[in-house]
């Protein structure tokens, strides 16, 4: 935690605040999603976990790459959000090992990369290994859901408090 102070000028313009929406729940008619969250933080996975999980997401977890490998092969996640820089096995060579795998067994897992890093030339790096989506940290809920809708086939019903 820190703090700062910043001098602004003084203005007349009335700002409206913005209203936020939180997601309270799947629909009681959706099917929840399986979803994989790999990282080597514990702390960001507890985040992930809480988020997702008290949406109605069903989610499990992994500390590493291999682990990662061995969960996505018995579980079969709809969908896996992994981060870049981890033990044993990062992002890349993670999701190339799942694509490989997909290959064989003619499936396809959309695979969300989480990084701090926001460096173009890594894009560029997950777009080749077929990763679909590159989200940045600090991660936002509204983005999390926003990628799952995006790239899930049958996107989630969401309830919403407004």
């Amino acid at each position: 935690t820190f703090t700062f102070d910043v001098e602004l000028p003084a203005s007349d313009a009335a700002v409206a605040p913005r209203k936020r929406r939180k997601v309270l729940s799947l629909a009681a008619d959706q099917t929840p999603l399986r979803i994989l969250i790999v990282d080597d933080t514990p702390e960001n996975r507890l985040l992930l976990m809480r988020l997702l999980g008290d949406a109605g997401f069903d989610v499990r977890e992994a500390v590493n790459g291999a682990d990662a490998v061995a969960e996505w092969d018995t579980w079969r996640p709809h969908l896996v959000f992994m981060d870049m820089r981890m033990p044993v096995m990062n992002g890349l060579e993670l999701a190339r090992t799942i694509r490989d795998q997909e290959r064989q067994q003619g499936l396809r897992t959309p695979i969300i990369i989480l990084t701090a890093n926001g460096q173009p030339t890594e894009h560029e790096q997950c777009a080749a290994a077929g990763i679909d989506a590159y989200l940045t940290k600090p991660l936002r809920l509204d983005e999390l859901l926003g990628a799952i809708q995006r790239l899930n086939s049958e996107p989630p019903g969401l309830i919403d408090q407004r």
